[in-house]
């Protein structure tokens, strides 16, 4: 009964958190500016990677893109950069960080509506120094001749690094996870390489 109770419970609370964010798609946040201002209020990144902030909910929303913003802070969906990672203007994107650090693994994820009408999501990996403005992205085979080579632009200053990222099978022997192999590659070489 106890357990019943419980799990009454939790799906309750991911019913109520739902409704929340289908009647208020603003979140709590920070926005940071290039001037080195911060703005305090709620939060919604759009479709088209722009940020819509509203000082509070009743207020008006106001709008902004890479041009005068550097970065965002949500209370939910955590840390995004705005970041370049083509050749032209259009080319800058909101990215999510998920590893922060000399290198930094930053993620895109994308969410549609495949032919069947069920929903997909996906999500691209982008790969930068701190200090740069610009990403390269990540292919998706990480054992791939490609995938190594944009990560050793980035890492090729650590030789310990670089053997054990040689081959497919290095990789393999040496980041054993499939899931968190990126995170485990970008950690190491904050942890062990100056």
């Amino acid at each position: 009964m106890k357990k019943c109770f419980l799990i009454l419970c939790i799906l309750s609370s991911f019913q109520l958190f739902s409704q929340v964010k289908l009647t208020n798609p603003y979140e709590p946040g920070t926005i940071y500016f290039k001037d080195g201002t911060f703005k305090k209020g709620y939060l919604k990144i759009t479709s088209s990677r722009k940020v819509k902030f509203k000082k509070t909910l009743k207020n008006k929303k106001r709008v902004f893109d890479f041009k005068t913003v550097t970065k965002i802070k949500g209370n939910y969906f955590g840390e995004h950069y705005y970041k370049k990672w083509g050749t032209t203007d259009s080319s800058y994107n909101l990215f999510k960080i998920e590893t922060k650090g000399k290198v930094e693994l930053y993620s895109l994820t994308y969410q549609g509506r495949n032919g069947g009408g069920g929903l997909f999501i996906y999500t691209d990996y982008y790969i930068g120094k701190a200090n740069l403005n610009t990403v390269d992205q990540l292919p998706e085979r990480v054992e791939g001749k490609k995938f190594r080579r944009i990560f050793l632009k980035h890492t090729s200053d650590c030789k310990d690094f670089t053997n054990k990222i040689k081959s497919k099978n290095s990789i393999k022997k040496n980041f054993k996870n499939k899931k968190t192999v990126l995170v485990d590659m970008v950690n190491y070489y904050n942890e062990n390489c100056n």
